[in-house]
């Protein structure tokens, strides 16, 4: 989470250090102009979404976007009008799936569809003459995709949850003696929304006999249903699901609203409050990899026009992004409203989203750095004294909590503990000549500031 390292030396300027970034992503060109991001890669440098290109508008068309590339459109499938969306990417960035549209039969019909890198989009077939789908996730090679797509149940079409990779194609999830296709107990109708890394965890919403209900699928076990919380309508959907499978986040409604809910084996479905100011109704969108951050949106009950985009830690529950670039990072996002955070990395530091930019347009964003301490020096990282020895001290800050602040002096060696940790001192001896000393603060969630060098000339 979010540290301050304040270094004190005997110049007195101050030298400060952003880890966070923000930044909007533009539009494609030659459509409306509105963008909209749904999803990260692992590592946080591939982000993908729907914008609206001179070919497709008055459609959306799906896009990939990095710090090397910027937005490049992605096409569609050939025939058929063109548009593609329902956008997320693999984890390790190569392969982006959703929703593209052809013609077949009976006319255009929109297909679950995959790119991988910048190739043309690839149908992943379809249950029925004439069906439709979409692919919603995929896992981190992108070697197993999952959705959702129209198949005959019963004697009636219905959308049932797919699991597809490339030797046996589209598959409806069944397994370990549950119905075929869903929970049991309801009308056949499910999705799934997300799958973990290696793709033997998905996770999505069903149908079960008390109505529609989120559910964890395994080859081994099938349909697991998750419940829901108490008070409301009976209704939950899970939406992301950790790297390993151990932790799903979703919404559910709940006696104050639809609510946003965390879940793991031990302790079940967790409801998870709304940020301060409410009341709020709230959506969990993802997880990061160890499930300590959730990222999503809170829709205001007082003004349903209102919606904030959210992240939750356990130290803090829901906050607002905006409020917390703007106050512990000192980014201003002049007349920036972020309205929902849809996709986190795997390390919790990417987020990504859409909000309403300074024109009052959609458009798509990327924070970058989130959560990672932040130095404020005070004094020059380049010292000349002629004395012995240089002292050192400052503070350090966290809104969860400081572990410690360690030092090394060269490039080389371990880092070494000094005295006190939201308040620290520490004497340096100086030989003849550049002597670099590095401080580096670390919080109770194991993540450190970037080493702050200073370099010391003794004349």
């Amino acid at each position: 989470m979010k540290t301050h390292l304040v270094l004190l030396v005997t110049v007195a300027s101050i030298t400060t250090i952003r880890s966070a970034t923000f930044e909007g992503l533009g539009d494609l060109a030659g459509g409306l102009v509105v963008s909209r991001a749904e999803d990260v890669s692992a590592d946080g440098r591939v982000v993908v979404g729907e914008s609206y290109s001179g070919r497709s508008s008055p459609n959306s068309e799906i896009y990939r976007w990095s710090p090397e590339t910027g937005m490049i459109g992605l096409g569609d499938l050939p025939g058929g009008g063109f548009q593609s969306f329902l956008s997320a990417v693999s984890g390790n960035g190569r392969v982006v799936v959703g929703l593209g549209t052809t013609t077949s039969a009976g006319g255009a019909t929109q297909f679950a569809t995959a790119w991988r890198d910048l190739f043309p989009p690839v149908s992943l077939g379809q249950f029925e003459m004439n069906g439709s789908g979409s692919a919603t996730a995929a896992s981190f090679d992108g070697s197993i995709v999952v959705g959702y797509a129209s198949r005959l149940v019963g004697g009636s079409i219905k959308f049932i949850a797919f699991r597809w990779d490339a030797t046996n194609g589209m598959r409806g999830l069944s397994g370990a003696g549950a119905p075929d296709f869903d929970l049991p107990g309801g009308d056949t109708i499910s999705s799934a929304n997300d799958v973990s890394a290696d793709g033997s965890v998905i996770v999505g919403q069903g149908r079960s006999f008390a109505g529609p209900e989120a559910f964890r699928w395994t080859e081994s076990l099938g349909f697991q249903p998750l419940g829901d919380l108490t008070g409301g309508s009976y209704s939950s959907s899970a939406s992301s699901v950790s790297v390993d499978g151990s932790i799903i986040v979703g919404s559910s409604d709940a006696l104050s609203g639809t609510q946003a809910f965390r879940w793991t084996l031990g302790e079940g479905m967790v409801a998870l409050s709304g940020p301060p100011g409410g009341p709020w109704t709230t959506v969990a969108e993802s997880v990061s990899a160890n499930g300590k951050t959730i990222v999503g949106y809170a829709r205001s009950q007082l003004d349903t026009d209102i919606y904030v985009a959210v992240v939750w830690d356990a130290a803090n529950g829901f906050r607002p992004i905006a409020d917390i670039l703007r106050t512990n990072y000192r980014l201003p996002l002049t007349g920036w409203d972020l309205v929902q955070a849809n996709g986190v990395s795997s390390d919790g530091t990417v987020i990504v989203g859409t909000g309403i930019n300074a024109a009052g347009q959609r458009e798509a964003f990327r924070i970058a750095g989130f959560g990672l301490p932040e130095l404020v020096l005070k004094g020059k990282n380049r010292v000349s004294t002629k004395s012995e020895k240089i002292t050192l001290k400052g503070s350090a800050f966290d809104d969860i909590g400081i572990s410690r602040v360690e030092y090394r002096v060269g490039n080389r060696g371990r880092f070494e503990k000094v005295r006190g940790s939201s308040r620290w001192r520490i004497a340096v001896p100086l030989a003849s000549g550049v002597t670099k000393i590095s401080v580096r603060a670390v919080d109770t969630d194991r993540q450190r500031t970037d080493a702050t060098r200073i370099t010391v000339r003794k004349r």
